[in-house]
C-alpha cells in the first residue's frame, strides 16, 4: 500500500487531499468530510483499490472510507443532502462543509 495525494474514479470525478465530501458508512446516512490521505492497493488480480482517511465535519471522528462511497460534495449536494435528517450534529456538518467547500471553489 502506498499513500497518494489523489484519486480520479472511474467516472471522471477527482478527489484530492483537503477535498470536501459526501461519504457513506454503514449504519449512517450521507455524511460531509474532510479527505486527509489516499491510501492506494494494489490488487493481486491487477488494477487497485483506493481508500481515504476522512474527518468527519461536527464530530471528533476519523475513518476509513472506501473511495468508491465518496461522492464530491457541492455537486452532489442536491442528491445528498437529506432535509429531514435527524441524526444529532447533521445540520451543523453540512453548514460547516458548505462553507469550507465554498471558500474553496
Amino acid at each position: 500500500a502506498e499513500e497518494v495525494t489523489e484519486v480520479v474514479m472511474g467516472d471522471g470525478t477527482t478527489f484530492q487531499c483537503g477535498s470536501i465530501a459526501w461519504a457513506k458508512i454503514v449504519g449512517c446516512p450521507w455524511w460531509p468530510c474532510r479527505v486527509r490521505t489516499f491510501v492506494k492497493t494494489e490488487n493481486p488480480e491487477g488494477g487497485a483499490t483506493y481508500t481515504a482517511n476522512v474527518s468527519w465535519f461536527a464530530t471528533k471522528t476519523f475513518s476509513m472510507v472506501d473511495c468508491t462511497d465518496m461522492r464530491p460534495f457541492l455537486e452532489d449536494f442536491h442528491l445528498r443532502y437529506t432535509r429531514k435528517q435527524r441524526k444529532s450534529g447533521y445540520r451543523s456538518a453540512v453548514r460547516n462543509a458548505l462553507a469550507v467547500a465554498k471558500l474553496m471553489t
